[in-house]
């Protein structure tokens, strides 16, 4: 089931739960009112459940950002959410560290991320234009607009990768893929491990990914 789905299908069952216990509690009082008109009835009702529902969402929303636990359950093997670290190779065989954050709600997601090379300097930019995640297969594929800090103008790309998880039904730990610009036939190859269910500050996500990926070598050109 999609997240949204999911989401709002739990909200309207709380919701017609809250009015059958509050028809419970009040029919026997609106019967007991003999002038109580019908159609004042169906009003209060109507009113009434709109008000429930619209409360009931936005306590299951304020829920979902604060509570990691719930998240994880809403999206499932979807689940992404946080802050990731890794490395590429790039042309010329020199490593890059990268680093993401991932900010999914029920409105969609969001990626931004950067990328410096082994002596800390700015490399590249990225933000997502679109993304799609596919629960029962675990694809993750975005495009992406990317700047250069060596170069003038924005580039447009797409990254295509795999989650590595337990199941379709458990969240993602690692993805492993590549990115390709538009107009290039190089395909860089790009693995990530998740670090965070935060979205960490940029630089502590740099000093993760020095850490976790500052031993692995380089290719040899």
């Amino acid at each position: 089931m999609h997240p949204a789905t999911k989401f709002y299908t739990l909200v309207a069952s709380g919701t017609v739960a809250v009015m059958l216990a509050l028809l419970t509690w009040l029919l026997p009082l609106l019967q007991s009112i003999a002038l109580w008109p019908s159609i004042g009835s169906w009003v209060a009702g109507i009113l009434t459940s709109v008000g429930i529902y619209r409360l009931i969402g936005k306590g299951a929303e304020c829920l979902i950002q604060h509570c990691t636990r719930v998240r994880r359950w809403i999206f499932g093997g979807t689940y992404l959410h946080g802050t990731w670290v890794g490395y590429f190779i790039g042309r010329a065989g020199d490593k890059r560290y990268i680093f993401e954050h991932i900010d999914q709600d029920l409105d969609g997601v969001v990626i931004n991320g950067q990328s410096y090379t082994v002596d800390l300097v700015p490399h590249a930019d990225w933000t997502s234009v679109s993304v799609s995640i596919e629960a029962r297969t675990g694809r993750l594929i975005f495009s992406y607009t990317l700047t250069l800090h060596s170069r003038q103008g924005t580039i447009v790309g797409i990254n295509s990768s795999q989650l590595e998880r337990k199941s379709h039904r458990h969240a993602a730990t690692m993805i492993a893929g590549h990115s390709q610009d538009l107009g290039d036939q190089v395909r860089v190859q790009v693995r990530e491990v998740k670090v965070s269910d935060e979205l960490l500050p940029w630089d502590e996500a740099l000093k993760l990914a020095q850490q976790k990926f500052g031993e692995m070598p380089e290719k040899k050109a």
